[in-house]
């Protein structure tokens, strides 16, 4: 996780200036991992989380629009990060778009459609999974980078 930083938390009003916190108004994996930790999220805090949501459900988030990015969001963070970010975005969605596809297709037509999307990722990534595939793309991206006199 790496990005645990226990000054990003507000203890006293289990706040965090995360995105995630900042986007849904639930503990993020900051606030998780502080509970897990020192213990504060207390009964009242997870109450008050319940009541939001029931006393407002979805208007909670209504009118809030997009949330603009925040230094220390991306722009701060290295290539390796920022990267890990956006393979987890990633999967976040493709995970997203599979459940909605799954409730939201005939179920006729959904058996096709969802082993296609599965042949499709499977050749997409079929590389990326094993070892050796890893190691091939290396060092053909190695001889790119040699053949065009780029280090």
């Amino acid at each position: 996780m790496g990005d645990e930083d226990p000054d990003r938390i507000d203890e006293d009003k289990v706040q965090c200036d995360c995105l995630f916190f900042r986007k849904y108004y639930l503990p993020c994996r900051h606030i998780i991992l502080a509970d897990r930790t020192d213990e504060i999220l207390t009964e009242d805090h997870w109450n008050n989380f319940v009541v939001m949501l029931e006393n407002r459900g979805f208007d909670v988030y209504e009118g809030r629009g997009q949330e603009p990015a925040r230094e220390g969001d991306r722009g701060d963070i290295g290539a390796p990060a920022r990267r890990a970010l956006t393979f987890k975005e990633t999967l976040e969605r493709l995970l997203s778009r599979y459940y909605e596809l799954k409730e939201g297709v005939d179920p006729q037509q959904r058996e096709n459609m969802m082993n296609l999307w599965l042949r499709s990722l499977q050749r997409a990534s079929a590389d990326f999974l094993t070892e050796e595939g890893t190691t091939y793309i290396i060092n053909v991206e190695r001889e790119r980078r040699e053949a065009g006199g780029e280090e």
